[in-house]
């Protein structure tokens, strides 16, 4: 959350701080409804990641108003699975609606790979949806993979094999405002067989990279203009589930299924990053959004009547 500062006399020294802050003027007008987030859900282990997320989401003092997906169809979830909240929807009930953000979390096995798989042409309808209807959008995982690859035209580097892995990876933007309050290195629980190498980016002035490292490339990317985050790799995995895959990958080449994965210390980072992009992305966005129809409303109400026109009984 930015800091309310009285007069502009701070400006130039917050700013160049890296302080987020917030002229009162604006704060005192401020009255802003809890953010609408569509959550859709595209993970094997659908309530194990509906937990992760919706944990992250409630540890900011920001309202959340969450709405659930988890079908591309029409299809609703079944009556009988357990539930958070009460918001499930299906993507067709969702269609006409508005929303401030939208998480988007995807498994390669669940959305069926790249672009020509069965599915694709349903995802792709979900991607340019979000583009009339969700003001900033999250991207996490084969989400992100395949949203930079249908927004940006963007593929990867194919590895031999997927790796399974905690990975450091290094900020590439001192200061940016969505890795606030984050180190300078950050471990990230990647499970994937793509690289995002650097070099990939020329030509796309739009992108801007965030988080790198040596083995994989980019991890975090950003889309500032579309108001669009894309993570690669499954930062609200739990520490449960990430030494699940570990040894589910260790077992499928034949090694040691016992292994342990390395302490989980990515939890933080995923707290921080997600109160980021939610404070940055939809809130102050929002807010700002509010006040200018507010201030054209009243604009609007205090314009003079047109001359010759009969005065209000």
């Amino acid at each position: 959350m930015p800091l309310v500062i009285s007069d502009d006399r701070h400006q130039d020294g917050l700013t160049s701080s890296q302080i987020r802050f917030l002229h009162q003027r604006l704060a005192k007008r401020q009255d802003v409804r809890a953010m609408r987030i569509l959550f859709l859900n595209l993970m094997p282990h659908v309530l194990e990641t509906e937990l992760q997320v919706l944990r992250l989401l409630a540890n900011t003092p920001l309202q959340v108003e969450v709405t659930l997906v988890r079908s591309l169809s029409s299809i609703p979830t079944p009556g009988g699975e357990q539930q958070l909240l009460d918001h499930y929807r299906s993507f067709d009930e969702v269609r006409s609606a508005q929303y401030d953000g939208a998480i988007i979390v995807g498994h390669d096995s669940e959305v069926g790979g790249w672009v020509g798989q069965p599915t694709w042409e349903h995802f792709a309808e979900v991607l340019n949806w979000t583009q009339a209807h969700v003001r900033s959008s999250l991207y996490i995982g084969w989400a992100a993979r395949a949203a930079v690859s249908h927004f940006h035209d963007l593929l990867p580097w194919f590895l031999p094999e997927r790796q399974v892995a905690a990975v450091v990876g290094k900020s590439l933007q001192a200061g940016h405002a969505l890795l606030g309050g984050l180190d300078r290195h950050i471990q990230l629980p990647v499970a994937r067989a793509t690289r995002y190498d650097p070099s990939l980016l020329q030509g796309h002035d739009e992108l801007v990279a965030l988080v790198a490292s040596e083995q994989f490339g980019v991890h975090i990317l950003q889309d500032p203009a579309k108001r669009r985050l894309y993570i690669f790799d499954h930062i609200e995995s739990s520490a449960g589930m990430f030494r699940r895959d570990v040894r589910k990958h260790a077992a499928a080449l034949g090694r040691d299924p016992a292994v342990d994965a390395p302490a989980p210390n990515w939890r933080a980072a995923a707290h921080v990053l997600l109160a980021n992009w939610l404070d940055v992305e939809v809130y102050q966005p929002l807010s700002l959004s509010v006040f200018a129809d507010a201030v054209t409303a009243g604009a609007e109400r205090s314009e003079p009547a047109p001359a010759g026109s009969a005065a209000p009984a």
